[in-house]
């Protein structure tokens, strides 16, 4: 898959005629224009444990006991 109109034009030299990968079909490897369709983007608003660690009350207490112990 292409990223831009150029980034595809020094392939030819890695992949000359062989496969990308031991495991794949024989044949010639393909340029494809575009990028590949990706999957289902989430809708994460109003979901703050999406942005942020979610630590329980007890490991922040220990989390800051250490800090603490750590600054003495």
């Amino acid at each position: 898959y292409t990223f831009s109109p150029d980034d595809y034009r020094d392939m030819a030299g890695i992949w000359e005629g062989e496969q990308a990968l031991p495991g794949d079909p024989p044949g010639e490897l393909e340029i494809v224009e575009g990028m590949p369709e990706g999957g289902k983007i989430h809708q994460l608003t109003g979901v703050p444990s999406a942005f942020t660690p979610d630590y329980a009350p007890e490991e922040m207490f220990e989390i800051a006991e250490k800090l603490y112990k750590k600054s003495r």
